[in-house]
């Protein structure tokens, strides 16, 4: 009998056995990544959907210009397309936008403005004598002379040390040609006299630090400040005696980039280059014909269809 149990038990004990499964396992790993995304372009700094309003009053027959800046955040080149739209909507001619990166510089007074900026890079994790060690100049194109000699645009790099931020102003002098067309500028020119009037290093620009440290080599300029961080370098227009003169930036030789700009006066779209600040400025004319009344008027910076 004893037999017969430990048999059945065995029995049951080998059917449990052969019904038990392995866990199986669905993977071997995952990888979760919570990723916040930045638009690439910004106008004005400012980002989707935010609209930038402004207002002006002419008569028909004038025109104004108003100038805003493009910002690329990302590392790859960005197509854009400049579109024009009305409110009412315009069966004519009536209202003619013109997009472009040409400005006219003005008085001494509004050196410091933004527009007087025409392109800009900053830079992150390199000093000014790394920075010194590739080659920095300009080229630009000078559409229309002012009554003066006219002198070429500076070239700026914005510094930090554990004093503050500082700028190097290079000034550019008189054009050595004086002529329109496309001029190249170099900084060590500039500073070493070649070109313009040697290196300002000032707690602003213009003549907000003026005056401060000036520096005719870039070799006593890098003895001083070297070691500086750099958080940005810019062309710049001078203005003030350069008045009226019309200019445009084709191309920026900076921190081992070749940064090429579109050489129109007038664009429907252009290739903003990574990273990059870029100044444009949006003409507004209005036919002598223009029925009185309010036109809202939209610019919008968009991708190609």
């Amino acid at each position: 009998m004893k037999k017969k149990v430990l048999i059945a038990v065995l029995a049951v004990t080998l059917l449990l056995i052969g019904a038990v499964s392995a866990a199986v396992i669905t993977y071997f790993g995952k990888v979760k990544v919570t990723t916040t995304v930045s638009q690439a372009v910004l106008l004005d700094d400012h980002s989707y959907p935010y609209v930038i309003e402004e207002v002006a009053s002419v008569a028909g027959g004038e025109s104004f210009w108003r100038y805003h800046w493009l910002t690329s955040l990302t590392t790859v080149p960005v197509a854009l397309d400049f579109v024009t739209s009305f409110a009412p909507a315009l069966t004519d001619d009536e209202i003619t936008l013109t997009y472009t990166t040409t400005i006219t510089e003005g008085p001494a007074n509004e050196y410091s403005w933004l527009y007087h900026q025409l392109v800009a890079l900053p830079i992150s994790g390199m000093n000014l004598s790394e920075l010194l060690a590739f080659d920095l100049e300009y080229t630009t194109r000078v559409t229309q002379l002012p009554a003066g000699l006219g002198y070429a645009a500076n070239i700026n790099i914005k510094i930090q040390n554990a004093t503050g931020d500082f700028w190097v102003q290079a000034w550019g002098k008189d054009w050595l040609s004086q002529t329109t067309g496309l001029h190249t500028v170099d900084f060590e020119g500039l500073v070493n006299g070649t070109l313009g009037y040697g290196a300002e290093v000032t707690s602003g620009l213009g003549a907000a630090g003026w005056p401060s440290e000036y520096y005719y080599s870039t070799a006593d300029l890098t003895t001083s400040h070297g070691g500086d961080t750099v958080l940005l370098v810019e062309v710049r227009a001078q203005g003030g005696a350069n008045q009226g003169q019309q200019i445009r930036p084709t191309q920026f030789v900076v921190a081992g980039r070749t940064i090429n700009l579109p050489d129109a006066y007038s664009l429907t779209g252009l290739t903003l280059p990574a990273k990059v600040i870029l100044k444009f400025a949006i003409g507004y004319s209005f036919d002598v014909l223009t029925q009185a009344g309010t036109y809202n008027i939209y610019s919008t910076v968009e991708p190609p269809p």
